[in-house]
């Protein structure tokens, strides 16, 4: 709470640079500031100080457009159950598209495009209780709203967190799935062996601070890193070859924050 007694700086030099087709990870411990940093990136939190530039969007400009800048950048929160909250599956996954003021049967067909590639049957689930569902289920249902509204970028934070192997290697298939079709990526997560596996880039987040970037080997094989561990373990790194498609160089439209917030 800005301004009063109970005032934290949550992050204080954040640097994150996101290229347009790049799958990026962001790790670090509990309440290094990684969730706070990607709240910026569609503009639920805006920075007290420093610079951040969303999709060619200033977050500062006081003429921004949130709508749009919230269709184009889409963010999918840890915890299912936060962000689940119609009675319907489908109801849920329509409620962006519904406040887009879409057609009857523009939203109907998004619904179903956006279950179908989560993997959730259109027919199977639209009409189940969404408290009915599995964790794994909860946390794919909540994918497809987002994925409803059609974003360029998608922001997971900790998208395999509590779910069982099979689970999280189902969700992480349909997640890259995404990304083959041309969307770009940005993961937060405490799995460093899966971020490793998938991304381009890693940035490594301690104590509200960019502390190191890089490419996964070049991260998890540089000493020196903060007493919690993160980033000093010493490994072999195998990726999987970069997507043929990929604009090596060319940064996303404006995917760029610098925070001092």
């Amino acid at each position: 709470m800005r301004g009063t007694p109970l005032e934290v700086q949550a992050i204080s030099d954040i640097t994150l640079d996101v290229q347009r087709g790049e799958i990026v990870g962001i790790i670090g411990h509990t309440g290094s500031g990684k969730s706070t940093a990607i709240q910026h990136f569609n503009a639920l939190l805006r920075p007290h100080a420093g610079k951040a530039v969303v999709v060619g969007m200033d977050l500062n400009a006081p003429d921004l457009d949130l709508r749009m800048i919230r269709r184009r950048v889409g963010l999918v929160f840890q915890l299912p159950e936060a962000q689940l909250f119609e009675q319907f599956v489908g109801d849920d996954v329509a409620y962006g598209p519904r406040k887009l003021g879409l057609s009857r049967e523009e939203v109907r067909a998004r619904v179903r495009r956006a279950m179908e590639t989560v993997g959730l049957s259109f027919e199977e689930f639209k009409d189940r209780l969404t408290f009915t569902l599995s964790g794994g289920e909860m946390r794919r249902a909540a994918l497809a709203g987002v994925l409803a509204l059609e974003p360029e970028v998608l922001v997971l934070d900790e998208p395999t967190a509590g779910l069982d192997p099979e689970a999280r290697r189902q969700l992480m298939r349909h997640i890259l799935t995404l990304h083959d079709e041309g969307m770009t990526l940005v993961i937060v997560s405490h799995n460093m062996e899966e971020l490793a596996e998938i991304c381009d880039r890693l940035y490594v987040i301690n104590d509200g601070r960019t502390y190191l970037m890089g490419t996964p080997g070049e991260v998890f094989n540089r000493g020196g890193a903060p007493s919690d561990g993160v980033g000093c373990a010493r490994c072999h790194v195998d990726r999987r070859t970069p997507q043929g498609s990929r604009m090596a160089g060319a940064r996303h439209p404006g995917l760029h924050a610098a925070t001092g917030n």
